[in-house]
């Protein structure tokens, strides 16, 4: 009968020392697991960061390109009323011609 109770106290420290060995695996994956979920968090912020860094960089070429091509708008008016003003003039000038010649 002692020694039945002997095999089963040993049986039950064997399972014993089997689920505390495997809570201890359990609990180092989990450490590692939450390493690795801080190290991705951490990069991801600093990916965030880098590519707010970008848009902003960009938003301020775009503003940049924007402000040059109004600029360009700008300059290109009076040029485009001296052509006009070429156009009309060379128009009137066939006319006369037409009339010199033709008439």
């Amino acid at each position: 009968m002692f020694f039945g109770l002997f095999q089963e106290k040993d049986d039950l420290e064997t399972q014993f020392r089997e689920v505390n060995e495997k809570a201890d695996r359990a609990s180092s994956q989990l450490s590692a697991l939450q390493q690795e979920l801080e190290r991705t968090r951490q990069n991801a912020n600093e990916a965030l960061k880098a590519m707010d860094v970008e848009r902003q960089q960009l938003r301020s070429a775009n503003n940049k390109l924007r402000d040059n091509i109004e600029e360009l708008r700008r300059s290109l008016v009076p040029k485009e009323n001296a052509l006009e003003t070429l156009q009309q003039s060379l128009l009137e000038k066939d006319q006369v011609y037409f009339v010199i010649f033709f008439d």
